[in-house]
């Protein structure tokens, strides 16, 4: 069996901080679409995914951050409800950095089953595989995911990456024109 880890649109609808746990709902994988390693999950090929499987930081096992303790899938795609538990360091660390939209991406730790891949024109399509944990990632193999609101503790706090990074593009044009005065 092959172990891999799979990095894949964070398409999260929202984070929330309860306590001493973050929150959040992301979009771990998309079905059909070759990712920048030329694999393909194929629709429903993630089955008996067991609740309750760690949240790593940056694929690491020791680097544990949470769990998922709810993992769904749609037409689209492979769902997670996943927490941060805040009474870490690494917890505060990862929470913070999501808040700032400087991580965005989830990861998957796929095993593959015994037949569970076939290769086509150089794209090995997964047909068969268990998730055994969830990785939050730097670098994704899709861009297109994103989170969309998080609650720190007992205050909601709204994060529109898109109209932050809009902001930061507009601050740094401001800056180059500012030097050129």
């Amino acid at each position: 069996m092959d172990t891999l880890i799979k990095t894949a649109p964070f398409d999260s609808r929202s984070v929330r901080t309860v306590g001493e746990v973050a929150h959040f709902r992301g979009r771990l994988l998309s079905w059909g679409a070759p990712d920048a390693f030329g694999d393909s999950i194929a629709a429903g090929a993630v089955k008996g995914t067991a609740d309750g499987i760690p949240l790593l930081w940056q694929g690491s096992s020791d680097n544990v951050v949470g769990h998922v303790p709810r993992v769904t899938s749609d037409k689209a795609g492979l769902l997670v409800d996943a927490e941060i538990v805040l009474g870490t360091q690494r917890g505060k660390e990862a929470a913070s950095l999501i808040r700032s939209g400087a991580i965005r991406h989830l990861g998957a730790c796929l095993t593959i089953l015994p037949g569970g891949a076939s290769y086509s024109s150089g794209v090995r399509t997964i047909t068969r595989a268990e998730l055994v944990a969830v990785s939050l990632s730097t670098f994704p193999q899709q861009d297109d995911a994103q989170i969309m609101e998080m609650r720190h503790r007992s205050r909601i706090e709204y994060v529109d990456l898109d109209m932050v990074a809009e902001v930061r593009r507009e601050v740094a044009n401001w800056r180059r024109l500012a030097g050129m005065l």
